[in-house]
């Protein structure tokens, strides 16, 4: 439990879109991969529980509001990625590991276990996906 008395901590926004991996644009199609065609667009109807479910495992986003005090989400401006803003309180207990710690770990075990973003949300022989940090906080 998080202590907010005397405010969120820890602000941080993050991007996720999905990348053609021949010229690193951003990707506004899903590829085949076999033949590199079009499978389907990149659209998310301005639904941002399409988008968090389109990009994210279950695991992933249950990290991300597991360990959040405060979360909002968003389409990214172009449409064709998803954002976030979180926050973090300050531990109750000073002894004990830091929401945003645990918020970290966690990710980077997701990440590295190649569970953070669904696999069938890019193709990865012609695409792969990033997270950015950006400063341009939802809230």
């Amino acid at each position: 439990m998080a202590d907010t008395k005397i405010g969120n901590f820890n602000k941080q926004t993050y991007q996720i879109k999905i990348y053609n991996s021949m010229d690193n644009s951003v990707a506004s199609e899903l590829l085949d991969t076999n033949t590199g065609a079009t499978l389907s667009s990149i659209d998310f109807g301005g639904n941002v529980e399409t988008a968090k479910n389109y990009f994210l495992t279950s695991d992933a986003i249950n990290c991300i509001e597991t360990n959040a005090q405060t979360v909002q989400w968003a389409i990214t401006d172009d449409g064709y990625g998803l954002k976030y803003t979180i926050t973090f309180g300050v531990a109750k207990d000073p002894n004990g590991t830091s929401w945003s710690t645990d918020f970290k770990t966690t990710q980077q075990t997701l990440i590295n276990a190649g569970t953070w973003v669904k696999s069938s949300a890019y193709n990865p022989i012609y695409q792969n996906w990033k997270s950015e940090s950006v400063d341009s906080h939802l809230f």
